[in-house]
């Protein structure tokens, strides 16, 4: 078959990068390159058939670590974070773009962006990257050393807290278990608060428990009380917990509940229809109280002479989607809250905590003597200019203490300025309440042109402001601790803990003889020191007419006992089962160690003099020929072993030991049969 054209181009070209490979290969030079930058010397670089990560490593370089949080870039921001007081938990990732773990992690980073914590603002993410520019100083100023390996920490009032388990959830490298491991860090932190919205309880579904608590007297800080049943998005009443702490109550009670509630005593009704009109099953919804319930009174009807309950939800607003995300849940209690003060319904009031939030750069302050009062239309339209970048709000000295006494306003009603988020430079506009000469001032402040002295305070106005700490129990304080103890010592101890099983395990299979292998160990012990399972003889050497040493008898007291054999025992083996063993030993002589297997119930041991006529004659006619004549020649300069003979009893035959096999191999053999008695006895 003859090749085709094309075959043969493809066949040069083949050979063409055969050969240039030879030559690279051949060449110290060459193939040190190539080694180095993975590329044939003088080739050009395609760029097609790689990927941007391989284009990224072909160049010696990392691709950069995408987020969609904020990068930490700034000691003031920094500082921000640490003076900052109030129920906001601020998480800081410390990575570098050729980290792998942190590269690995980069996804479950991400993960949390989704959650409705971060959405309002309970949470905020930051990045640190230790090898930029700023990166080492950041790192200091919260006291942290980066060792190449990704770190996860929160800050509350000021206070870093590290995650517990993260070298261990890294390691893993399972995805779920690091989004778990995070999102349990996180939520450890608001325990309390999910205790308390999960705190109303209703028994039986019963709306009685709603109505009572909805009839409660309530002050300025519960003014507002918030029903959710639970959602698809369990953070969302936990977030409208926190960003409307101070103004807002939030409850939770079961779905079965509160639709009673709504419908049958407030007679509204809980449906959500979709684009085409159809109903939508389960819909989600909310239930906002914006005063306090009356409580429910009968009424008579003079013309029937009936009584009738007068049912009473003055004041309740229920808003329904077909899923209640927290950006829609925001927005209606929001549009439900009444203005904080009469007349400010479109200016942000400023507490301690949200004046981060609204000083995040620039923002211009109305310095209020007292909100009890209604402001001038002058003041509310100087108010309602646009003057961005500056974002506007309003705060009330009488219920701020601590500023009034830093500050001496000139007048009753201050605008101050704070440029680039700096809390200890306040400027002071003196300007009349018109938006033309408000937006002159607040240039001046942005171009410099006009100079301008601010007013320098020792503490950040932040910390001078009324604020309430994050609201952390000593249980739950003492918990995030025990995890952080536990997560230093839970590496050492995972390491230990099978030896620590294992030594464990052998300590008690030795107490109780699970194994039974104790008489076993005893015997090896006893054989490795030297010693041996000794016959007391003391009966043997009485008969043949010889007597033992006082000190020997008593060192070998507590060893086993061998009784002398006598006729007796031949009349017993005639109806027992087993073997009857006889050895044939001196009772002058040191009796060698028995095997452990001789402790087996089917042997019977037996001591007997060599010299015994009875058993003599019929032991030489038992030795192969040739056998006594090497014995006896060997028997001046070696110990001689004993003699050995096994009865089968029962069947009255017996064999004997050859001189050269092994006594535990040997009886192992005649326990399995291997080894059978033939010979009659004497």
């Amino acid at each position: 078959m003859q090749e085709t054209h094309e075959a043969k181009e493809a066949a040069k070209e083949y050979m063409v990068k055969v050969l240039q490979a030879y030559k690279v290969l051949s060449d110290d030079i060459q193939r040190q390159d190539y080694d180095a930058f993975g590329k044939i010397p003088g080739e050009a670089f395609d760029s097609a058939s790689f990927t941007a990560q391989e284009i990224f490593e072909y160049f010696h370089q990392q691709s950069p670590i995408l987020s969609k949080t904020h990068q930490l870039e700034s000691l003031s921001v920094l500082q921000r974070i640490l003076n900052f007081r109030g129920n906001r938990l601020f998480l800081l990732q410390v990575y570098d773009d050729s980290c792998k773990s942190c590269r690995w992690f980069a996804s479950t980073w991400e993960g949390l962006t989704q959650s409705s914590l971060v959405e309002g603002v309970v949470v905020e993410m930051f990045r640190i990257d230790a090898y930029s520019t700023e990166g080492p100083q950041l790192l200091d100023a919260l006291g942290i050393s980066y060792k190449g390996e990704i770190g996860i920490y929160a800050i509350i009032d000021g206070k870093k807290w590290a995650m517990p388990h993260l070298k261990t959830v890294v390691s893993s490298r399972s995805g779920r278990n690091a989004f778990t491991s995070l999102l349990d860090f996180v939520m450890s932190f608001f325990y309390d608060k999910y205790i308390e919205i999960n705190s109303l309880k209703v028994e039986n579904n019963n709306t009685q428990d709603i109505l009572e608590w909805l009839q409660e007297e309530r002050g300025s800080a519960d003014a507002v009380r918030v029903l959710l049943p639970p959602l698809t998005v369990e953070s969302i009443a936990l977030t409208l917990s926190y960003k409307y702490e101070g103004v807002a109550v939030v409850r939770s009670v079961s779905r079965e509940a509160l639709i009673d509630f709504v419908e049958n005593h407030c007679e509204q009704t809980v449906e959500m229809r979709g684009r085409d009109g159809e109903v939508i099953p389960k819909p989600e919804f909310i239930v906002v109280s914006l005063q306090q319930l009356a409580r429910v009174t009968d009424m008579t009807s003079k013309s029937i002479g009936e009584s009738k309950v007068v049912m009473n939800c003055s004041r309740i607003n229920v808003g329904v989607s077909a899923t209640l995300s927290y950006r829609k849940a925001d927005s209606f209690l929001s549009d439900a809250l009444p203005p904080r003060h009469p007349g400010m319904a479109n200016v942000k009031y400023v507490t301690g905590m949200s004046l981060y939030e609204l000083c995040r750069r620039h923002c211009l302050l109305w310095l209020r003597e007292s909100c009890v009062k209604p402001p001038s239309d002058t003041w509310k339209s100087a108010l309602q200019g646009n003057y961005k970048p500056f974002s506007v709000g309003y705060l009330c000295l009488d219920s701020e203490a601590g500023l009034r006494e830093a500050l001496a306003t000139p007048t009753p009603d201050t605008l101050v300025a704070i440029v680039d988020g700096n809390e200890y430079n306040l400027h002071f506009l003196l300007a009349e309440p018109e938006p033309s000469q408000i937006a002159r001032a607040l240039s001046n402040l942005l171009s410099e042109e006009q100079e301008s002295t601010p007013l320098r305070l020792k503490t950040p106005l932040s910390l001078l402001m009324t604020s309430q700490s994050f609201h952390l129990s000593y249980m739950q304080y003492f918990y995030i601790n025990s995890r952080w103890i536990y997560s230093l010592i839970y590496p050492f101890f995972s390491n230990s803990y099978p030896f620590l099983v294992m030594f464990i395990m052998h300590k008690l299979l030795n107490r109780f003889n699970l194994l039974g292998n104790n008489n076993s160990s005893n015997s090896n012990s006893t054989n490795s020191n030297g010693g041996a399972t000794a016959f007391n003889t003391s009966s043997a050497t009485a008969n043949n007419g010889g007597n033992r040493d006082g000190s020997a008898t008593n060192s070998r007291a507590n060893k086993k006992e061998v009784s002398p054999f006598t006729a007796a025992d031949l009349e017993a083996a005639k109806d027992a089962k087993g073997f009857l063993l006889l050895f044939f030993q001196n009772g002058k002589e040191e009796m060698p160690a028995l095997p452990p297997i001789t402790e087996d119930s089917r042997f019977t041991v037996r001591l007997v003099s060599p010299t015994d006529p009875r058993w003599d004659s019929w032991l030489s006619e038992q030795r192969p020929q040739g056998e006594e004549t090497s014995t006896g020649e060997g028997s001046s300069t070696e110990a001689k072993e004993p003699t050995v003979v096994a009865i089968r009893q029962g069947k009255m035959k017996a064999t004997v030991k050859p001189p050269n096999a092994a006594m535990d191999s040997w009886l192992c053999d005649l326990l399995d049969g291997t080894i059978t008695a033939t010979a009659p006895l004497p």
